[in-house]
């Protein structure tokens, strides 16, 4: 699939390849935790970003930034999911709201 490929690269290493090299890393070397403020500088980075790209109010875009870099755990399920689905040939199923 090259639907989106840039996007899920990016949720890939961001909610599943870092977290698991930190956590490993941490394992052995318990004093290498501090890796994990990774997702700090990287939600204050996209608030900056956000705040100079749009002329927003930091409370905006630091609720954007979170919502952005949180948001890429659950996707990363929904990028597992599609793919396990593909590899048993089943059809993903439609959410439909009444």
């Amino acid at each position: 699939e090259k639907f989106k490929k840039k996007e899920v690269l990016s949720i890939c290493f961001w909610a599943v390849a870092l977290p698991l090299l930190f956590l490993f890393t941490s394992l052995q070397l318990p004093w290498l935790f501090w890796l994990f403020l990774v997702y700090p500088i990287q939600i204050l980075k996209v608030s900056i970003q956000d705040m100079k790209r749009f002329n927003r109010e930091y409370e905006q875009s630091f609720i954007y930034a979170l919502s952005s870099v949180m948001a890429k755990f659950p996707q990363s399920l929904g990028i597992v999911k599609f793919y396990k689905n593909k590899l048993k040939d089943q059809q993903g199923s439609i959410i439909e709201y009444k």
